[in-house]
């Protein structure tokens, strides 16, 4: 898939979390936490699927994925919290590649 802003498909838009204007890194090192909850707003306001390509997506503080959106993972896709301690909730819900 490539890197574009915003795909759709029968479900309706796909966002790519890499596209410009995310600001979601995706290299294991940078804290995505915030960008990503900013992409999952816009995806929520659209019932959308937030697209995740092959990469580590860190997230340094509790974070939730509500219901009301999706999330597919693309193989090599990876969510890594910093600690046991760091919360991640998904109600949303999800396709693994």
């Amino acid at each position: 898939m490539p890197v574009s802003d915003v795909l759709f498909d029968k479900g309706g838009a796909i966002y790519n979390v890499l596209a410009s204007g995310y600001s979601i890194i995706g290299d294991g090192s940078t804290d995505d936490r915030n960008a990503i909850n900013t992409l999952v707003n816009t995806t929520m306001a659209q019932k959308g699927t937030a697209y995740f390509p092959p990469g580590t997506y860190r997230i340094a503080s509790n974070m939730t994925f509500p219901a009301g959106i999706s999330l597919e993972f693309a193989p090599g896709a990876v969510l890594k919290a910093d600690a046991a301690s760091v919360d991640v909730q998904i109600s949303s819900v999800v396709k693994a590649g």
